[in-house]
């Protein structure tokens, strides 16, 4: 079990509804990132431009993320994601410790454990099921 006390942004709020990304590094070293319902282009910038300061502080952190009702993210920024952590592989590497993975359902666990999916990323990817346990997880990482 984590022994961090890590707090959890009030987006995280499974009743507010939103459209877009929403990040936090209010709880630095745990980022918080969630997408939910129609993604932009321009938030998948602005998401991969946050994800540029986060490493530009060149100190240990965790990724606390959830798709949320993710119903539409744009094949561009994709394509933007992808050459993103293509690029910068050596330093996320080197200073995030972890991504924690919230899922809804089974089937979607299931999707991100493939070995593909864990292979993509250059540090350990967990799938959990709940807020609770994600900050359990992110605690361990940081350990």
């Amino acid at each position: 079990m984590g022994t961090l006390d890590i707090p959890v942004p009030s987006f995280f709020n499974p009743t507010q509804a939103h459209d877009g990304i929403l990040m936090s590094d209010e709880f630095w070293p745990v980022l918080w990132v969630k997408f939910s319902g129609a993604v932009s282009l321009e938030q998948v910038m602005k998401w991969l431009a946050e994800m540029d300061e986060a490493l530009n502080r060149a100190q240990s952190y965790v990724i606390v993320m959830e798709n949320g009702s993710l119903i539409d993210f744009p094949q561009e920024g994709k394509k933007h994601q992808v050459l993103w952590f293509k690029s910068n592989r050596e330093a996320v590497a080197t200073h995030c410790r972890g991504i924690v993975r919230i899922v809804r359902d089974q089937v979607q666990a299931d999707k991100l454990l493939r070995p593909q999916v864990q292979n993509a990323f250059p540090c350990p990817m967990k799938v959990v099921m709940s807020v609770d346990e994600a900050v359990s997880v992110a605690g361990e990482l940081l350990e």
